[in-house]
């Protein structure tokens, strides 16, 4: 095995351990740290696939901005600190077979891909043309994305306030 095998396995197992941790946790703020760890993870991720400009993105807009409002929200609310919460699992089963199919549907994707296509694909298009691509053909994404992170600020102050 080479290096980029055990980064790529310590990566997904940073990944996978932090969003067990997200799921089951009863305590909000851990479940919050647990998900800061879960995106840097993915991060990560992408790095070892040579997306640098992806890495920087999640990390500026998902640690640095979504999860900021998550923990602003609270840490700023008194009554959720010791608010234990109770699932009910009524949607278990069919929750299970959904992410299998989803699972079968990745590995199966994961099998057929080729790291070579990906290497060409990312090192032949320079930022600029990324910032074309994002800001030409996406421009509406990242207007729903600064939507997204004002109601974000906006819940959070709300919830604070309460």
């Amino acid at each position: 095995m080479e290096y980029f095998d055990y980064y790529f396995y310590f990566f997904s197992f940073i990944v996978l351990a932090s969003a067990a941790v997200v799921v089951f946790s009863k305590n909000l703020l851990y479940a919050a740290v647990g998900l800061l760890t879960t995106l840097v993870g993915i991060s990560g991720l992408f790095f070892l696939l040579d997306a640098r400009f992806l890495a920087f993105i999640q990390v500026l807009v998902y640690v640095g901005g979504v999860l900021v409002f998550i923990v602003y929200g609270i840490m700023l609310t008194n009554r959720i600190r010791d608010l234990q919460f109770k699932t009910e699992f009524h949607f278990v089963i069919p929750a299970l077979v959904l992410t299998g199919i989803l699972a079968g549907f990745i590995i199966k994707g994961a099998m057929e891909f080729r790291e070579a296509a990906l290497g060409k694909v990312l090192k032949n298009i320079e930022l600029n043309q990324i910032a074309l691509i994002l800001f030409n053909d996406y421009l509406i994404v990242f207007e729903i994305l600064g939507l997204l992170l004002l109601v974000i600020l906006i819940a959070a102050s709300s919830i604070a306030r309460k």
